[in-house]
């Protein structure tokens, strides 16, 4: 991961040697340095308010209750 943590000047460097080393053009070559995924899709965000009982305090007494009903639905 040389590539990414190098000056503007380095860059073009690596650029012309790996291009004359793979024969790929200059686009190609940066998108492989920089492992860039061209045909993913965004991860999509969860909508709304997050839910109450992600809280441990909250999903502890809750359980035992449940618990205690028999596991009631």
């Amino acid at each position: 991961m040389r590539y990414k943590n190098v000056t503007r000047h380095e860059k073009t460097a690596i650029l012309d040697e790996s291009c004359a080393t793979c024969g790929c053009h200059r686009k190609h070559a940066i998108r492989v340095l920089k492992r860039y995924k061209r045909f993913t899709k965004p991860k999509a965000k969860k909508r709304g308010k997050q839910s109450v009982y992600q809280n441990e305090a909250v999903r502890k007494p809750l359980k035992e209750i449940w618990l205690k009903a028999n596991l009631f639905c």
